[in-house]
């Protein structure tokens, strides 16, 4: 390679000379799509096309709220008493004193039903829809950029009273679960608990593994360039939500940091390019020997 070759690849940021101590690991830290992922995501204003242009309006339809074909609920939750929660609930700064991942679940008292239902209730149901120029809107309990709420639910149950293990998916318009499949001895579905127990560093399973689930329409419709990033955001705003219920239910919860979404698109039958998992966060009771930080009564 001749010198002026090594100073192009140099100042294009390709090649890192290995001489250069003090530029070592900041560049070696960034794998290269991280690094174009980070810098393309973050281009406002330096160039068009970006942001919250509605680039699909007149071409395609906006992607409605509820997916399309929804299939009918076949478990409607318990109605919650929101006054009940007010007298029950913690501080939020004690939630947030108090919130810790936890792993291990307690299989001899599993997860009720209606503490499942309440859960999703206080962390991903539908409050409020509106459309305005033949977009819908939503309002749900954590922030989504543009209210376009975006994350279906998916639920892995190995574990829940008066549950069946399986696959389902939570509707949050109807407060209720869509059956995908039923049982564990599915393929795909069993790949997928499995994924969750060897993410979450654990030798049993959990109770429920929660798979977060974009339909990327809903964002890319509207949005160029920073559209995954904004999901992204959306997924660590909805696990940051779940983590402060489950801590003032008494819950055990934990997000994991990977998970398979070819699984997943196999196991729903999906199309990966419309919808497909993102995050995944694993919920259950918690083991006797994982014991939550003493309370002032």
């Amino acid at each position: 390679m001749s010198d002026i070759e090594r100073q192009i690849l140099l100042w294009c940021g390709v090649f890192v000379d290995p001489l250069d101590e003090d530029s070592q690991f900041t560049h070696r830290q960034w794998s290269s799509h991280e690094l174009w992922f980070h810098e393309r995501s973050r281009r406002y204003g330096r160039e068009a096309g970006f942001g919250g242009t509605f680039w699909a309006r007149g071409e395609f339809p906006a992607p409605p709220l509820r997916p399309p074909g929804s299939d009918e609920v076949a478990i409607y939750f318990d109605a919650v008493d929101s006054d009940l929660i007010d007298a029950q609930s913690i501080s939020l700064n004690r939630a947030l004193e108090d919130r810790r991942s936890i792993r291990r679940h307690n299989d001899e008292k599993p997860l009720e039903l209606s503490q499942l239902g309440e859960f999703l209730y206080r962390t991903a149901r539908v409050r409020l829809v509106q459309e305005v120029d033949g977009v819908e809107y939503g309002s749900k309990p954590y922030p989504s950029g543009g209210s376009v709420y975006e994350i279906e639910v998916y639920l892995l149950v190995r574990h829940v009273q008066d549950l069946a293990p399986g696959l389902w998916r939570y509707d949050p318009t109807e407060h209720g679960l869509v059956c995908l499949k039923k049982g564990l001895e599915d393929a795909n579905i069993s790949a997928l608990l499995r994924e969750a127990t060897h993410s979450s560093t654990i030798n049993t399973s959990p109770q429920v593994t929660i798979l977060m689930a974009p339909r990327f329409g809903r964002i890319l419709w509207k949005y160029e360039q920073m559209g995954y990033a904004v999901i992204l955001k959306h997924v660590g705003v909805l696990m940051q939500t779940m983590y402060l219920v489950a801590t003032d239910m008494g819950l055990a919860a934990c997000a994991i940091g990977s998970g398979d979404s070819d699984l997943f698109s196999r196991a729903t039958g999906l199309d990966p390019l419309d919808c497909t998992t993102v995050g995944e966060f694993i919920l259950g009771t918690p083991h006797p020997e994982e014991r939550f930080q003493e309370r002032p009564v």
